[in-house]
Protein backbone atom coordinates (compact mmCIF):
# COMPACT_ATOMS: atom_id res chain seq x y z
CA UNK A 1 0.00 0.00 0.00
CA UNK A 2 1.09 3.55 -0.64
CA UNK A 3 0.87 6.08 2.16
CA UNK A 4 0.97 9.79 1.35
CA UNK A 5 1.28 12.65 3.84
CA UNK A 6 -1.44 15.14 2.84
CA UNK A 7 -1.01 17.37 5.90
CA UNK A 8 1.28 20.34 6.52
CA UNK A 9 3.11 18.55 9.36
CA UNK A 10 5.83 15.92 9.55
CA UNK A 11 4.42 12.47 10.39
CA UNK A 12 6.39 9.53 11.80
CA UNK A 13 5.27 6.05 10.71
CA UNK A 14 7.36 3.45 12.48
CA UNK A 15 10.94 4.37 11.62
CA UNK A 16 9.91 6.38 8.55
CA UNK A 17 9.57 10.15 8.54
CA UNK A 18 7.06 11.59 6.08
CA UNK A 19 7.36 15.21 5.11
CA UNK A 20 4.29 16.87 3.53
CA UNK A 21 3.57 15.45 0.07
CA UNK A 22 5.92 12.47 0.44
CA UNK A 23 4.81 8.87 -0.32
CA UNK A 24 6.09 5.56 1.02
CA UNK A 25 5.15 1.92 0.60
CA UNK A 26 4.04 0.09 3.74
CA UNK A 27 2.53 -3.29 4.57
CA UNK A 28 -1.24 -3.61 4.61
CA UNK A 29 -1.10 -4.89 8.19
CA UNK A 30 0.44 -1.59 9.29
CA UNK A 31 -2.55 0.33 7.92
CA UNK A 32 -5.06 -1.55 10.08
CA UNK A 33 -3.90 0.08 13.32
CA UNK A 34 -6.10 2.55 15.23
CA UNK A 35 -3.49 5.29 14.82
CA UNK A 36 -3.53 4.95 11.02
CA UNK A 37 -7.33 4.90 10.91
CA UNK A 38 -7.48 8.12 12.93
CA UNK A 39 -4.93 9.85 10.66
CA UNK A 40 -7.01 8.84 7.64
CA UNK A 41 -10.23 10.03 9.27
CA UNK A 42 -8.66 13.47 9.91
CA UNK A 43 -7.41 13.55 6.27
CA UNK A 44 -3.78 13.84 7.38
CA UNK A 45 -2.71 10.86 5.26
CA UNK A 46 -4.11 9.05 2.24
CA UNK A 47 -3.83 5.35 1.50
CA UNK A 48 -3.87 3.77 -1.94
CA UNK A 49 -3.64 0.11 -2.91
CA UNK A 50 -1.40 0.61 -5.89
CA UNK A 51 0.57 -2.62 -5.66
CA UNK A 52 -2.55 -4.71 -5.14
CA UNK A 53 -4.24 -3.06 -8.12
CA UNK A 54 -1.33 -3.98 -10.36
CA UNK A 55 -1.56 -7.64 -9.32
CA UNK A 56 -5.30 -7.67 -9.97
CA UNK A 57 -4.80 -6.00 -13.35
CA UNK A 58 -2.18 -8.56 -14.37
CA UNK A 59 -4.47 -11.41 -13.31
CA UNK A 60 -7.32 -9.94 -15.39
CA UNK A 61 -5.04 -9.54 -18.42
CA UNK A 62 -3.96 -13.17 -18.05
CA UNK A 63 -7.60 -14.34 -17.99
CA UNK A 64 -8.38 -12.34 -21.12
CA UNK A 65 -5.31 -13.71 -22.91
CA UNK A 66 -6.31 -17.28 -22.04
CA UNK A 67 -9.87 -16.69 -23.24
CA UNK A 68 -8.61 -15.28 -26.54
CA UNK A 69 -6.24 -18.22 -26.99
CA UNK A 70 -9.12 -20.70 -26.52
CA UNK A 71 -11.33 -19.07 -29.17
CA UNK A 72 -10.97 -20.57 -32.67
CA UNK A 73 -9.49 -18.37 -35.37
CA UNK A 74 -11.66 -17.04 -38.18
CA UNK A 75 -12.55 -19.75 -40.67
CA UNK A 76 -11.95 -22.55 -38.18
CA UNK A 77 -14.87 -24.58 -37.03
CA UNK A 78 -15.54 -25.29 -33.41
CA UNK A 79 -15.46 -28.97 -32.54
CA UNK A 80 -18.98 -30.33 -32.26
CA UNK A 81 -19.93 -31.54 -28.82
CA UNK A 82 -21.34 -35.02 -28.53
CA UNK A 83 -23.51 -36.02 -25.66
CA UNK A 84 -22.16 -39.25 -24.33
CA UNK A 85 -21.51 -40.77 -27.74
CA UNK A 86 -18.19 -41.24 -29.39
CA UNK A 87 -17.70 -39.69 -32.77
CA UNK A 88 -17.87 -42.16 -35.66
CA UNK A 89 -14.54 -43.16 -37.14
Amino acid sequence: MKLKNTSDKIIHVGTNILIPGQEISIAKAATDTPAMRSLVSFNLISLTEEADDKKAQKAEEKKVAEAVAEEPAEGEEKPKATRGRKAPK
